[in-house]
């Protein structure tokens, strides 16, 4: 049996990219999705975030390495009643 595949490749990313299993692995927060980020622990990974739009932070997010922002305009990232704790 063959499987087929299909990739986007760029800055387009599919599905939930605020929820922190997606974080965890590692995949780009999406700001255009403009959502809430609830509390996680990264596992240590680089958190990047890229678009435009506005990403509110609603719990601390530890364990992390680096944090990248890249947008083509603005990305906002809001720490509201959390934010990033080392």
């Amino acid at each position: 049996m063959t499987k087929d595949y299909e990739f986007t490749l760029g800055s387009a990313v599919v599905g939930d990219t605020c929820d922190c299993s997606s974080i965890q692995g590692g995949t780009p927060i999406d700001c255009s999705e403009n959502c809430d980020i609830e509390a996680c622990d990264a596992g240590g990974v680089d958190i990047n975030f890229i678009n435009d739009g506005t990403i509110i932070i609603d719990g601390d997010i530890t364990n992390y390495g680096n944090v990248n922002i890249r947008g083509t305009s603005l990305c906002v990232v809001r720490c509201n009643t959390g934010c990033f704790k080392r």
